[in-house]
């Protein structure tokens, strides 16, 4: 599949170990990218691979400060209230730009007509819901890469990632987004989530192939 450019403002690619004060990711995640991918169209049928990311931009990490308020889900408190608010930090990146090579893995073996329907969807700007850059706060473009190369080369082992997260087997669907057996047969995989270590070389993270078991 040709490749594409995600384009944005800001972003937050929330690290899962440190939700109370929300840390980001220093780059996009392929789980993040599956989700932009998946917004724009997405079927029971067939599952996104991410297969390489490319960092286009240089990454820049600024601190943020905002007011939460505490027990969002009760009607009756003020948000005027500065008991019910308290501050919290975070960290977000900002002027973002990535390369995305993603493949679409067809369960019926025939992914070029889910192809079709994607290209056709970026081509006429359409989506399923707006993408996002990991939170609704960082609207995400979407557009066809036009071949510009990276601002600047980066060489960085970034830890370890999200790699991908195996849902969980829905018994009401003709299809699955599992891996099928080698006997042609659907199999249901209880939801795990993995991780990889994304190591950048000159601006590329090579994302490898996805293994159906947990480590």
């Amino acid at each position: 599949m040709r490749e594409i450019l995600i384009i944005g403002k800001g972003a937050r690619f929330t690290r899962p170990e440190l939700k109370a004060d929300p840390q980001t990711y220093p780059v996009i995640t392929p789980t993040a990218a599956v989700g932009i991918l998946s917004a724009i169209y997405w079927k029971p049928e067939f599952w996104w691979r991410i297969r390489a990311i490319t960092i286009m931009s240089p990454i820049k990490v600024v601190p943020i400060t905002y007011n939460h308020i505490d027990r969002s889900s009760d009607k009756s408190i003020d948000i005027r209230d500065r008991d019910a608010r308290m501050q919290r930090r975070c960290t977000e990146l900002r002027d973002v730009c990535y390369r995305i090579s993603a493949e679409i893995v067809a369960l019926d073996g025939n992914p070029n007509k889910h192809l079709g329907v994607f290209r056709d969807r970026i081509d006429r700007g359409k989506f399923f819901k707006q993408p996002v850059m990991g939170t609704c706060e960082h609207f995400a473009t979407v557009q066809w890469d036009d071949g510009r190369e990276p601002a600047v080369l980066i060489n960085q082992d970034f830890g370890y990632m999200p790699w991908y997260f195996q849902p969980q087997l829905n018994l009401k669907s003709k299809y699955t987004a599992v891996s099928p057996t080698q006997k042609g047969e659907l199999v249901g995989i209880d939801p795990h989530f993995n991780q990889f270590r994304a190591i950048a070389k000159n601006s590329v993270i090579t994302v490898p192939d996805y293994e159906y078991e947990t480590f």
